[in-house]
């Protein structure tokens, strides 16, 4: 079994089935936010796109990891989740500093190259990865909700909204890790998978209430 997840390890496909559709949930909100993306036609898309299909890559990763698990399972999802940080913190930058779209992908692209090489060599470091890029993220978001394009652009509540979603969700997983209080290989009733539900949630709502949002606004500046 996983060392945070503790659905038993099966054969086939699907081998974690509780956790593997779940994991489905992040390529739901990728997709929704792609249409969303798509339909307007009257705002720059880049960063929205990208943003959507770098939540799609989290759902791809995640299935790749609890369903078939192959070789490259670990990476894929470990680089995914890193990636979507990334994308946080790059996107960040250049809405603080008033730089296009392009540097933020730029910055991006380099960011997830790095983390890369550090989950290749390094595979247990996932989570203090994942601490360093959380707490780039959140700076970010902070230095980003003061700038011209991200000043007033989200409701403090829709962040209060994802910030007691998000808590919600780290405890259960906390209490459903395999060595946890509330840890049953067996049940249809995985903690995990809440957390991956609840999670895709946050990042949908993200890309909906922030990165959206934001793009207008850069657009109407820029106009």
């Amino acid at each position: 079994m996983g060392g945070s997840d503790c659905e038993r390890i099966g054969q086939g496909l699907f081998a974690q089935p509780v956790n593997t559709l779940s994991s489905l949930a992040y390529v739901l909100a990728g997709v929704l936010l792609l249409w969303r993306a798509l339909a307007d036609r009257a705002h720059p898309r880049r960063a929205r796109l990208a943003y959507a299909v770098t939540v799609i890559g989290v759902g791809v990763g995640s299935v790749s990891f609890h369903g078939p698990m192959p070789g490259w399972g670990r990476l894929a999802h470990d680089l995914s989740i890193a990636a979507v940080l990334a994308f946080v913190i790059g996107y960040d930058i250049t809405l603080a500093r008033g730089n296009e779209v392009d540097r933020a992908l730029a910055i991006f692209a380099v960011l997830v190259g790095m983390s890369a090489v550090v989950l290749a060599w390094w595979p247990d470091s996932s989570n203090a990865l994942d601490a360093v890029l959380v707490a780039g993220a959140v700076a970010g978001e902070v230095v980003a909700s003061r700038s011209p394009s991200g000043r007033g652009t989200t409701d403090a509540r829709v962040w209060a909204v994802g910030a007691i979603v998000l808590t919600i969700g780290a405890v259960l997983n906390a209490l459903g890790r395999t060595d946890g209080p509330w840890y049953d290989a067996d049940s249809r009733m995985q903690l995990h998978a809440f957390w991956h539900v609840l999670s895709a949630f946050v990042l949908w709502l993200y890309g909906v209430t922030a990165v959206g949002p934001r793009e207008q606004a850069r657009h109407k500046i820029r106009a």
